[in-house]
């Protein structure tokens, strides 16, 4: 490969300030930033307004972008792809594809298909097989609070799609070198051979080849994905050149960053991250308690230099989660002078992140088990 594979862990680490160095990430991985231009193409294409995520760089990175929406305007067959890991607690990172690919599904009338990795969960020995099921439902749940198209939805866990999806995956295990994925998924000899396939049967699910029943010619997929995934991206190129696929385009998004300020060491929990199941209270707690500031040591000092926007874990989220650009770009120019106090930032802060949860339990609140049940049902393939 052109490049050293890294474990996103690895990739991370690699950076040693408060903040990670987008601009290094995308240059050292062959891919690009997304341009103005194609924010504009985007707006033109759907008659919509681009989303604050593409507005504020949350969404900041491409790969492939301009074939997928030469294939939109073309109207050839197309889908927004999403995966998914099941997990006890739900982070607001989550939150961030599923709202990106709901906005692209209105814009360009598209098929939005989301993998849940079950298998993956129990392979890797964190979960049983009842365990694992039971946080599919849960997701899926939070999932279809997002107001998806249901006609143009199709979410699947991996143990029930899976006998639909193996010729593909057979394809992509014969093309696929165990010394290809193996620094990015940091392999071990004590590692279970089921552990193995996990490759196969992410890079699969990207091929419309693996969707016969909603595609009966090559589709191109749009795949939403966290940017420290980015190296696992040229190996599914490799894959679909040998195979002779669709490359699936990719659009990239910033990490969502922990209370801790620090986006490298660990993964989202309670402790260290606002979940979408947190109350209004436990939301206000722990902004005011364990968000890391951009603040100066003194007030004095503060008032003089201004806050540092781009390390307060505070502003951060507000940046990401509100949809509100006045009050976004006031908030930064405020804070960034040193008129706003960083407890005052939390305050506003707090307010709207309190708002944002609400909001969505509301939306949640219908997405009972029986309303998943038909669901399911009615998308059996």
């Amino acid at each position: 490969m052109s490049l050293q594979t890294q474990t996103p862990l690895q990739l991370l680490q690699s950076f040693t300030t408060q903040t990670t160095d987008y601009k290094q990430l995308i240059n050292s991985n062959g891919i690009n930033a997304i341009t103005p231009q194609q924010i504009q193409r985007i707006e033109q294409l759907s008659g919509k307004a681009p989303h604050h995520y593409l507005s504020r760089g949350v969404f900041l990175a491409e790969k492939s972008l301009d074939k997928f929406l030469d294939d939109v305007e073309a109207k050839k067959p197309t889908f927004i792809f999403i995966q998914k890991y099941p997990q006890k607690e739900i982070a607001l990172e989550e939150y961030v594809t599923l709202e990106f690919a709901r906005y692209l599904q209105d814009a360009f009338n598209v098929q939005v298909i989301i993998q849940i990795l079950d298998d993956i969960k129990v392979l890797n020995r964190e979960a049983t097989i009842n365990e694992a099921s039971k946080m599919s439902n849960d997701l899926m749940k939070y999932i279809l609070a997002f107001g998806f198209n249901e006609d143009k939805t199709f979410i699947y866990t991996d143990y029930q799609y899976f006998g639909k999806m193996y010729r593909t995956i057979s394809l992509v295990e014969k093309a696929t070198a165990y010394n290809v994925v193996q620094p990015f998924f940091n392999f071990e000899y004590s590692d279970n051979i089921g552990k193995l396939s996990s490759p196969s049967i992410m890079t699969a699910s990207m091929f419309s080849q693996s969707y016969s029943h909603f595609f009966s010619s090559p589709a191109r997929c749009l795949v939403l994905d966290s940017i420290k995934n980015v190296q696992f991206h040229s190996i599914i190129d490799q894959i679909a050149s040998t195979l002779h696929f669709l490359q699936p385009s990719v659009l990239f998004h910033k990490m969502v960053p922990l209370l801790s300020g620090v986006t490298k060491f660990d993964i989202p929990s309670d402790l260290n991250s606002i979940l979408l199941s947190d109350n209004a209270k436990q939301v206000e707690r722990k902004i005011n308690k364990l968000a890391f500031s951009g603040g100066r040591n003194t007030t004095e000092e503060h008032r003089k230099l201004g806050g540092q926007c781009d390390i307060d874990v505070s502003f951060q989220l507000l940046n990401i989660f509100s949809s509100d650009d006045t009050q976004v770009k006031d908030v930064e120019e405020k804070y960034s002078k040193g008129e706003l106090l960083s407890g005052e930032l939390k305050k506003i802060v707090s307010s709207s992140m309190k708002d944002f949860i609400v909001a969505y339990e509301a939306k949640k609140k219908p997405i009972t088990t029986a309303y998943l049940k038909a669901y399911i049902s009615k998308t059996k393939f």
